[in-house]
């Protein structure tokens, strides 16, 4: 049995508990029932029988627990003497595992850096209330490729909908300088209706946000700050 296989049986004996339990009463109860068949069969009654095994074996309970020692006791038993054996191979080629060792760490660096960003796109929770209830509307052209709702578009959909709470747009294509205190910088942007941060449910640390109708033109001049800009702000 390999290493691996080892390893999983070991967990699955130690976490896969209801499983094994249901597998391990079963085989109690048959290995009972095949000892008291064989007394009846030597011609002890019944009722005698099954308390001599009994008697014999301790009971189902004893039994199962000296099952479940032998399981795991041997199976860590044959995962010791296998990764002293790895070790062992391991100092007879020094170079060999010089390069087993780097392999191994370059593969669980990779690994961890791929879960990082599978984790911050797929798994990781929007950081908004509710998200579950939020929902992105696009417009497609007759073609069937995205795009882009104009202003006045928008204004229709807001106009006439009725299915959804509330409905916000915002335009993330752009970029703004900021004068900081190392120079000025280019910072992303995003173009947001007044109603954006209602739809998402963020409030911020500090100050306000858009007020109704400051997203109208020669009122459209008010800018949010993310935290991470607030800080280096001067």
């Amino acid at each position: 049995m390999r290493l691996w296989s080892k390893l999983k049986s070991l967990l699955r004996n130690l976490f896969s508990k209801c499983e094994l339990e249901q597998d391990l009463d079963d085989e109690v109860s048959a290995y009972l029932q095949m000892a008291i068949d064989e007394k009846i069969a030597a011609g002890v009654p019944p009722g005698e029988a099954r308390r001599a095994i009994l008697a014999e074996s301790g009971g189902a309970e004893r039994l199962k627990r000296s099952v479940r020692e032998v399981r795991v006791g041997n199976i860590l038993e044959s995962v010791l003497q296998d990764l002293r054996y790895a070790l062992r191979q391991l100092r007879k080629a020094p170079g060999f595992s010089i390069t087993v060792i780097t392999t191994l760490v370059l593969s669980i660096g990779i690994t961890a850096a791929i879960f990082s960003v599978l984790y911050a796109m797929l798994i990781r929770p929007l950081p908004y209330n509710n998200p579950e209830d939020i929902v992105a509307v696009q417009s497609r052209s007759p073609l069937g490729y995205t795009q882009p709702a104009a202003y006045p578009e928008y204004l229709d959909w807001r106009r006439m909908n009725h299915g959804l709470a509330t409905l916000g747009g915002f335009s993330s294509s752009g970029t703004i300088n900021f004068e900081g205190p190392s120079g000025p910088i280019a910072l992303h942007s995003v173009q947001g209706t007044d109603n954006f941060f209602d739809v998402i449910g963020v409030s911020p640390i500090l100050g306000r946000t858009f007020a109704p109708g400051e997203d109208q033109d020669g009122k459209n001049d008010i800018v949010v700050l993310s935290y991470e800009v607030a800080r280096k702000a001067p």
